[in-house]
């Protein structure tokens, strides 16, 4: 089955939703049988979709999907489920399954997501460089590497 998009004319790929949350669904061996559990949750996956290469492969339910979330870290050690196509139709805006989702509209994406965290980066930086002692870089003994500042500020 798999992701599929509509034509987008080039040039106007925009990313509708704020991120890609796949829906993790737990469940329980009964009588041979997956059965769905209570502890169902939505997880934020639109870093990995993004590094994935075909994204149109991508189908509800199956290991295509159920690979996107580690559920031992979220305390499942049985059989569970992944549903993701509806949010990644609504992350790129498509709506209708007729054609695959295109590189530019990954590559636009990707592109939205790393300006978006930069942009963050930098002000988080700005905002820690205001509340810490004045520091001249170029003189400093210190580590002022990124990391280093980001540690100090907590102290």
């Amino acid at each position: 089955m798999g992701l599929k998009a509509d034509p987008i004319p080039s040039g106007k790929v925009e990313v509708k939703a704020a991120c890609i949350m796949a829906t993790f669904i737990p469940e329980a061996w009964i009588k041979e049988n997956a059965v769905e559990i209570d502890g169902r949750c939505e997880i934020d996956v639109t870093d990995t979709v993004l590094s994935l290469s075909e994204i149109q492969r991508l189908c509800d339910r199956e290991d295509s999907t159920n690979q996107l979330v580690d559920a031992e870290r979220l305390g499942h050690r049985g059989p569970y489920s992944v549903e993701i196509e509806e949010s990644v139709r609504n992350f790129f805006g498509i709506g209708n399954l007729t054609l695959a989702v295109t590189e530019e509209m990954v590559a636009r994406a990707r592109l939205s997501r790393l300006t978006s965290r930069s942009k963050r980066r930098v002000q988080d930086l700005l905002a820690l460089l205001e509340r810490a002692d004045y520091v001249d870089v170029d003189d400093s003994p210190y580590d002022t590497s990124w990391g280093n500042i980001q540690n100090r500020a907590g102290e």
